[in-house]
């Protein structure tokens, strides 16, 4: 109902606005012959492993616009992922929820973009056109704006509201960060660097380093069970296989558990022989300094993947329903493992200890890990 509701809204504000609000079409040379010095950034979606593949389009844009002060609009779950990025000045929180429930709260919000005072917005799509933040960029007060094409998604926003269309479209073509890439290149807007980035803060590793006295001496070994999208997930019981083998093979596991990881974390426990300890309640930076420690990780295709991929942690990921030439992270220490039948109960428990057993090369030398049988040590476990 309220999809339904917004999508009205927004058709009777292309209607009634769309004389008020057109722009002049410039060049890319245009705009970056006028020197803005403020930019702000829309990429309000809330997934993390988005914002995440996102980074480059963000570096490319401070690449495109040396000297430029930049800042960037997001939403809340995504502060830590943003929090400490070099390219970014400023980090806007975008709750939607609490910004339609209190009309003080939105006046802040527009006033607080308002006071940044931006050159320039640029928006930034993913496989959809985002009305909120085409409207974002409008209500900021920036001079020139820049954002994807709506036309293919049914919308004529873009036509009025821009300076600077950039092509759009609603598959994603390749992976997802050429996919952010590719309509930035289009008008001129590039970087040869395609990695991610996740800012560290010394709270944040002495917040790990606290937890991971808990979890004993290490080598260090991470297991993320859940995903928030069921069919995301590797079969628990087979997770637990891997965890105990790797347990009497001389490593310290430990769980990470997210919001909607509660069930899969308590089906693990109950598989294993031993208490196994959890990382739960603290900041996604929290986790990736925990990850950053450790010296092997085994993860579903979640957000936990990507923050993974990010601080270069020797990482097995294992991918079902989603390609992992779409999705894995550009990071050389990231090994994906691609179920055959499209289902991640597609992937063996034999698979993965042959994946890990050929990731073992990666991990750190001097951390002195055991070594990593390219078999079960348990091979009559589930």
């Amino acid at each position: 109902m309220n999809r339904k509701r917004d999508r009205w809204l927004k058709r009777g504000l292309e209607w009634l606005l769309r004389p008020f609000f057109h722009r002049p079409r410039l060049s890319l040379q245009e705009i970056v012959a006028e020197g803005p010095r403020r930019i702000l950034i829309v990429r309000q979606h809330n997934q993390m492993g988005d914002m995440l593949c996102a980074v480059p389009a963000i570096r490319a844009i401070a690449e495109t616009f040396p000297g430029a002060r930049l800042a960037i609009v997001t939403a809340p779950v995504n502060d830590g992922v943003v929090r400490g990025n070099p390219y970014l000045e400023r980090v806007f929180l975008f709750d939607k929820v609490s910004l339609r429930r209190s009309f003080v709260r939105a006046i802040r919000f527009i006033r607080s973009l308002r006071d940044f005072d931006p050159d320039l917005a640029i928006v930034l799509n993913s496989v959809s056109y985002s009305g909120t933040s085409s409207w974002i960029a409008v209500l900021s007060g920036a001079r020139r704006i820049i954002g994807g094409d709506s036309r293919p998604f049914g919308w004529s926003f873009s036509q009025w509201l821009y300076n600077l269309q950039m092509p759009s479209s609603k598959e994603l073509g390749g992976h997802a960060i050429d996919h952010g890439l590719q309509p930035l290149a289009s008008i001129g807007i590039t970087t040869s660097d395609r990695s991610t980035i996740l800012i560290l803060s010394e709270e944040d590793e002495d917040s790990a380093a606290r937890f991971l006295e808990s979890v004993g001496d290490g080598p260090y070994f991470a297991v993320h069970p859940g995903a928030g999208k069921q069919a995301n997930r590797w079969p628990v019981e087979r997770f637990a296989s891997v965890v105990q083998g790797l347990r009497e093979a001389g490593w310290s596991p430990w769980c990470v558990e997210g919001p909607a990881d509660g069930e899969a974390t308590a089906q693990l426990q109950a598989l294993l022989s031993f208490p196994l300890p959890v990382l739960r309640g603290v900041s996604v930076r929290t986790v990736g300094a925990a990850l950053a420690a450790s010296e092997l990780a085994l993860v579903n295709d979640t957000g936990i993947m990507h923050v993974a991929g990010a601080l270069g942690v020797p990482t097995l990921a294992l991918f079902g329903p989603t390609p992992a030439s779409s999705w894995k992270p550009p990071a050389e220490q990231l090994v994906a493992l691609q179920s055959a039948d499209g289902t991640m109960e597609g992937i063996s428990v034999e698979e993965v200890w042959e994946a890990l057993h050929e990731l073992q090369p990666l991990l750190p030398k001097a951390a002195g890990s055991p070594r990593i049988s390219s078999t079960s040590p348990g091979s009559s476990r589930p």
